[in-house]
């Protein structure tokens, strides 16, 4: 149907097939292999299917005006695609206000481009009907953000609620320059990987005790591992109150930092405040790590075995053991069904951002 994937409604994919990457929030977003983006679920302010009245849809339909598209990231209100010209469309809650389908616009005017991520997150003032924290990750080695922002996650020194990305801010008007990765947590904050490997964050920062951290920064602070900087790190994730950093050097070793009530950071001792400290490394991981993400209360990764694994909270099954228990260590599923294949480092990404649901797909899929 519509030259698309088999099967769903009105033309739209079979969930599980045909998607070569999803993100999963309270609704979930795929792209296809051909480019297009298909989603379902919670669509409230219609940031599953822009011009849709239904509050719910229950089969994937495809997003009209979206095509080409390589990534897709999705938080709160807001849904985001990364398209293969390096440009960004974005729908639903951009800032305070609903927005069709639309293209990112440079500050100085004309569509942006030169993006080569995308991650949103929540930020506290997305609860009360903003949209999500937006951050982008550019080809010139800097880093943009825009959308709604109350807790300097954006890096910016001040509130911002803007459709218009600005730069975010390393120090005091000195834009970020050589990052590697950025990423948007669930409670009004950022990270980045810069060069040599640095770790930097900015906003609501995560603290052991889970207590609001959050100040507005017009620079970002650091993450030290004890009396000097948190070095080597490849990728970054961040979730709700916890953060999480791959290593380049051995990709088997994830360090964690922030609270650890249900085991997050995937350690048996308390948590640790940011900036201080970087914990780990992760107990139980039993290979190469591809893809990492930070969800709510929990951590999972995908490995170059194919398996994922997850640690924290399982309370809804999210850790997928086939129980309810959380964990401090990582566990694969009990069955070891789910195999992700043909994974590549900075192609794939695992994230989920729901709690209680935890996503599976095989056969070339990212999960971002």
């Amino acid at each position: 149907p519509d030259g698309g994937p088999e099967g769903g409604k009105d033309g739209g994919p079979e969930v599980g097939r045909g998607f070569v990457s999803i993100s999963v929030g309270d609704r979930a977003c795929g792209v296809t292999g051909d480019g297009r983006v298909a989603c379902w679920g919670s669509n409230e302010l219609a940031q599953v299917a822009p011009g849709s009245d239904a509050g719910v849809l229950y089969a994937p339909e495809f997003v009209k005006g979206v095509t080409d598209a390589k990534q897709v990231s999705v938080a709160q209100r807001t849904s985001c695609a990364l398209l293969g010209n390096g440009k960004v469309k974005c729908w639903g809650v951009l800032g305070n206000a609903p927005i069709p389908v639309q293209t990112i616009q440079a500050a100085g005017g004309g569509d942006l481009t030169g993006v080569e991520a995308v991650d949103l997150g929540f930020g506290p003032g997305g609860y009360s009907g903003a949209g999500a924290l937006v951050v982008l990750k550019m080809a010139s080695g800097g880093a943009q953000c825009l959308g709604s922002d109350d807790m300097g996650g954006c890096s910016t020194g001040a509130p911002l609620v803007s459709a218009t990305p600005t730069p975010m801010l390393s120090a005091p008007a000195t834009p970020f320059a050589g990052v590697v990765d950025v990423a948007a947590g669930e409670s009004g904050f950022s990270c980045s990987v810069v060069a040599g490997g640095v770790v930097r964050c900015s906003g609501n920062v995560p603290r052991a005790d889970g207590v609001s951290g959050g100040v507005f920064l017009a620079s970002t602070a650091k993450v030290t591992g004890g009396a000097t900087n948190f070095t080597g790190a490849a990728n970054v994730a961040a979730g709700y109150q916890h953060a999480c950093a791959v290593q380049a050097a051995d990709r088997g070793v994830v360090n964690c930092w922030g609270a650890n009530n249900f085991g997050q950071l995937g350690i048996a001792t308390p948590g640790v405040d940011y900036p201080e400290y970087v914990q780990g490394p992760v107990g139980g991981l039993t290979g190469k790590v591809m893809n990492l993400s930070a969800g709510y209360q929990h951590s999972c990764v995908s490995l170059d075995n194919g398996t994922a694994q997850c640690w924290g909270y399982g309370g809804n099954g999210q850790l997928g053991q086939g129980q309810k228990n959380s964990s401090t260590t990582a566990v694969t599923d009990d069955r070891g069904q789910y195999q992700f294949l043909n994974v590549r480092v900075g192609t794939y990404s695992l994230k989920a951002e729901l709690q209680g649901f935890t996503s599976a797909v095989a056969n070339d899929v990212t999960v971002t």
